[in-house]
């Protein structure tokens, strides 16, 4: 709180506990997440959003990109409600990919995977062939 310039009373004006507030952040970046596939989509553009999504910007700066990459495997130890808020976002993710559902299903696993793996090594070229080789395979 101190480093975001409140109090814990400012805090707890706007959010009756921790967990509110966590659940309150999931759904904002599912949200946005969400909002990022739908333009791409609607403009036409799976392709690039896979290369935008499996790139070196969105591996090296994860407070700018997709929740569930950032998130997921904090999210699988949390609460219930929690788990609720991001299946809410990853089935508006799912929606805004429209289409067959498996196929939904299969892109974004292997998108959000691939990013946690290149996150989670420390030699930047297997890093870099973890992202070449989902975008190889999404396209």
């Amino acid at each position: 709180m101190k480093a975001a310039g409140l109090t814990h009373g400012a805090f707890y004006a706007h959010f009756a506990s921790k967990q509110e507030f966590q659940e309150a952040a999931v759904a904002y970046g599912q949200a946005v997440s969400a909002s990022r596939a739908q333009r791409s989509i609607t403009k036409g553009r799976k392709g690039s959003y896979a290369d935008r999504y499996l790139s070196r910007r969105h591996r090296d700066n994860p407070g700018d990109g997709c929740t569930m990459a950032s998130l997921a495997t904090e999210v699988a130890r949390s609460t219930p409600e929690l788990k609720a808020v991001f299946e809410r976002g990853l089935e508006e993710i799912l929606s805004a990919k429209g289409g067959d559902r498996k196929q939904a299903i299969f892109q974004s696993a292997a998108m959000v995977g691939g990013v946690v793996l290149a996150r989670a090594v420390r030699d930047a070229r297997l890093s870099d062939e973890i992202l070449e080789s989902v975008r190889q395979k999404l396209s």
